[in-house]
Parts: structure tokens; sequence; C-alpha cells
């Protein structure tokens, strides 16, 4: 099985933005993780911060998008020119799989089917894909990833507004909008992938706090190497959250002889989410 090469770390924590005493929302990120015997497929997701119930398509979309490349990757399995000499049929077999279950999903929660795509089923997507053979990246909006070390673009998008997979929802059967579809970041051997990181757009406040410290500590923040690199984050299933919520809380200290109360705000002002794989060490 892939999982047998690779261990898995993730985690996601609620912005300080989302909570008091800026209003209160959900945590609108989301991840997914999914293995079978020939493939690994991880997926982050990031809901539209403007809309009512983004959360909830963040949440079920990034195990749609899962799914889908795992039964996707099947196909391609099957079939002789695998691995994926012209890898645009995966994409578009990933794409055709969600939107007709978000399109079913959104059907069957009311007439209006506009509204309820725009209120629940707006999410960026950036999954991965590990085969045996091949490994792809791709996303759909903002996002950070790495692979092996290295940073890869996802790409900027003018005032903050991504394109999401939902908007295809909306087209005409067969009407397909180029700017809403998957974007492949890295297709690379399998063989030559030793780590990858993928996150939502929060994980670029964690990136700039590297050479702070932690709120009311004297450790640093550190580099987001440390997800992919340090041995705990792979034997707890839980450390990765646990880190990126002593980065997040605020910490305050009450200074009695100046009466005062000193206070030392979170780092993550948005919902910060990654997901990091590797390859198993050697024993």
């Amino acid at each position: 099985m892939i999982i047998d090469d690779f261990e898995v770390a993730a985690g996601s924590i609620i912005g300080r933005e989302h909570l008091r005493p800026f209003g209160w929302k959900n945590n609108q990120d989301s991840f997914a993780i999914e293995s079978v015997s020939y493939a690994l497929a991880l997926v982050v997701t990031d809901g539209c911060g403007s809309e009512a119930k983004s959360e909830t398509g963040a949440h079920i979309g990034a195990r749609l998008v899962a799914h889908a490349m795992i039964h996707a990757a099947a196909s391609a399995l099957s079939t002789r020119d695998y691995p994926w000499a012209e890898e645009t049929a995966f994409r578009t077999e990933v794409r055709e799989i969600v939107l007709r279950e978000i399109k079913r999903i959104a059907s069957a929660m009311g007439e209006d089917l506009r509204q309820m795509i725009f209120d629940h089923f707006l999410f960026t997507v950036n999954a991965v894909l590990v085969t045996r053979w091949m490994t792809m990246m791709m996303s759909i909006g903002d996002g950070v990833a790495y692979l092996n070390g290295a940073a890869l673009a996802l790409g900027q998008f003018e005032s903050n507004a991504p394109p999401y997979l939902g908007y295809t929802a909306l087209k005409p059967e067969g009407d397909f909008d180029p700017a809403n579809a998957f974007k492949v970041n890295a297709f690379i051997p399998t063989a030559e992938v030793r780590s990858i990181l993928i996150g939502t757009d929060g994980v670029d406040y964690l990136i700039a706090a590297e050479h702070e410290t932690l709120p009311g500590k004297s450790d640093f923040v550190g580099p987001i190497s440390q997800f992919w690199e340090e041995d705990r984050y792979f034997a707890n299933p839980d450390m990765v959250r646990r880190r990126l919520a002593l980065i997040q809380n605020e910490h305050l200290a009450v200074d009695w002889r100046e009466r005062a109360i000193h206070r030392a705000p979170g780092k993550l002002p948005d919902d910060t989410t990654l997901v990091a794989i590797r390859r198993k060490p050697k024993r």
C-alpha cells in the first residue's frame, strides 16, 4: 500500500478574526485524507468567507474531492496508457464526479439551486494524489503548496476572489469555465517525492510569523519546514493542531503593579489548515 511508504500529519485551527470580539464564525477550512492500496489522496479546502454557511461545502467538498480522486485513479490504473500520458482526463473525471454530487446534494437542500450553491458550496481546493508510479498536485483557487521543500505557485487572485468549483455547478450542462478548472501544480514520479505540504491561504500567516515568538512565550513559531521535518508531527495525530493552537492562542498577562493587562494576540488571523506527508525513514 502507498501508505506503507509515506506518513501523514494534518491539522486545522480557527482564525483569530473568526473569534470574539471580531464576531463569530465557524472554521471554514477542512481537510480529508483517503488511502487505498493503490493511491493516497490528500485534500484541503477553504470556504468562501463572505457566504453564510461555506464551512458546510468545505467539509463535504474535501471528502468528495478525495473520494473522486481515488475513484479516478482506479479508472486510470485500468487503462493501458497509465501513468497518464494525458492527465487531463483524470482532472476532468474528478471535476465531473464532484460537480455531480454537489448538484445532487444542493438540489436536495432546497428549490433554489443557485442560492444553495452560493450559501454552502463555494470553496477552494488544494489536493494531492499519490500512486505507486506518479504523484499529482492540483488546485482550484489559492493556498500554499510545497514539494520536496520548494514552494509552488498556486496563483494570486484580484480582490482576494479566487475561483470556486461551485461556480461551474451553476452553468448549463456541458458549459465549462476554464477559470474554475483544476490547475496542475506538479506531476512527477512518486519515486522522486520526499515530502509534500498543502495548506489553505491561512498558512501564509504561519509562514510570515516564522521569526516571531509564540504568544506569551520565548520560543519562536519556527519555519514551515518543521511540519514535514520533525518526527513529533507524525508520531501524534493531534500534534499539528496543538502546534497551531499554541501559535494562535491569545496570551493575557496581568501586571498588578501597573494594574494593567498585557495582551499578546494569536498569530493566525485566518483559519489555518495543512496536510503534510513525507517518505518514511528507512529503519
